[in-house]
């Protein structure tokens, strides 16, 4: 085992698998959270994220140290979502089904890959129930998503498709938003107003809620409790009403006032 990092060769198999396997994973994380329906719909996040994304890294650190095949989360996690596992008893059964297999190594490396390709093509046909939710009016939100969808089993990679579904989705929303801005909004693709606002979630409050606490604690922050946003953007709502009902009232006054002068 040698370990030299001052090959350029060697740091650039690095990121490659960096942004590779960062991609893989957190599609194939964020694709089963919204399958098992654990996605939070202000956040766009699920519970728990950080941790997950941390033991994936550390498996992936640990299992290539060890010689083994990349400890990662896999698509094929999909087919146990859909049998109703939602709890991580459903991943200890799993582990110690694949503790008792490799007594079985030999019989079952002998079953061909089409003889298990059905059991994934189920799944992927239950989670393109998803498509519907895609945004096809307009073109800066629907053509990203197809290009996605096509390359990923095109490019066999999750990764390659969310860097051409992100790339294109930059590339696309950045050009009419400078042709919009130039033409101060006479030219602008159909539906253009009914994109789908990707940051909102930050005027909500939900990307604080998105820092892990970690992180606030060591810039000095306070740790954004769950359901706290929601608190204060009901509150800023329920004054902003308190404010207009004010308002109103002092004009109706007014007019009252002119209408006796």
């Amino acid at each position: 085992f040698h370990w030299d990092l001052s090959s350029g060769e060697v740091w650039i198999a690095l990121i490659t698998f960096l942004y590779v396997d960062i991609l893989d994973c957190t599609g194939t994380m964020f694709s089963m959270a919204k399958f098992g329906g654990y996605m939070d719909e202000r956040t766009q996040d699920f519970e728990g994220s950080s941790m997950a994304f941390l033991v994936d890294s550390s498996s992936i650190a640990i299992g290539s140290a060890f010689g083994c095949s990349p400890l990662t989360a896999f698509i094929e996690s999909g087919a146990g979502i859909a049998e109703g596992g939602r709890t991580g008893i459903t991943s200890i059964v799993t582990g110690m089904m694949f503790f008792i297999a490799l007594f079985f190594a030999p019989i079952f490396a002998s079953f061909p890959p089409w003889a298990t390709g059905p059991a994934l093509v189920t799944v992927g046909s239950m989670m393109m129930q998803n498509v519907v939710q895609i945004n096809w009016k307009y073109i800066g939100d629907g053509l990203p998503a197809f290009i996605t969808i096509i390359m990923i089993p095109f490019g066999y990679s999750i990764g390659y498709g969310l860097i051409a579904g992100i790339g294109s989705f930059i590339f696309i929303n950045s050009s009419v938003n400078l042709i919009y801005r130039l033409s101060r909004g006479r030219i602008a693709p159909p539906n253009y107003s009914e994109r789908d606002d990707w940051l909102g979630f930050v005027t909500r409050g939900g990307f604080k809620s998105n820092i892990p606490p970690w992180i606030m604690r060591l810039f000095g922050k306070q740790p954004v409790a769950i359901g706290e946003s929601d608190e204060l953007s009901s509150s800023d709502l329920c004054a902003s009403n308190d404010t207009s009902s004010e308002l109103k009232e002092v004009a109706v006054s007014r007019g009252h006032h002119d209408h006796q002068v």
